[in-house]
């Protein structure tokens, strides 16, 4: 499993069996500002809910992800796919507190693919 997941739940994943691949990309720049940190997505800014995912592995792609319970599928940019996989690591190993994060950041910025993959 490519994953875009942070060193968090990386760790979690390793627990219970997957693989996950982190990759840089030159391009990004991140800063915290708050509770969010911000990263640069096609020139502009972006607030993001996780200070230690990797935001760049799809680099500035718009990556298909498919509810794996309905077999729906959207399309998000790079970066939300990055928070959809911490969203799903985290509901693996019941962090809660990450998942009610992630979700509300994602109902927030994108509503309609949160229908699709967590509503």
């Amino acid at each position: 499993m490519i994953s875009r997941c942070n060193k968090f739940v990386k760790s979690l994943l390793a627990q219970v069996g997957s693989l996950v691949i982190s990759l840089k990309a030159p391009w990004a720049c991140t800063t915290m500002k708050g509770n969010m940190k911000e990263i640069i997505y096609k020139g502009k800014k972006v607030k993001v809910p996780f200070e230690d995912a990797n935001y760049t592995l799809d680099g500035d792609k718009d990556i298909e992800i498919q509810n794996p319970l309905s077999g729906q599928k959207t399309t998000v940019p790079g970066y939300a796919a990055a928070v959809y996989d911490v969203i799903t690591g985290a509901q693996a190993t019941n962090r809660h507190d990450l998942v009610e994060k992630g979700c509300d950041w994602f109902s927030r910025n994108f509503p309609k693919q949160y229908m699709v993959l967590l509503d």
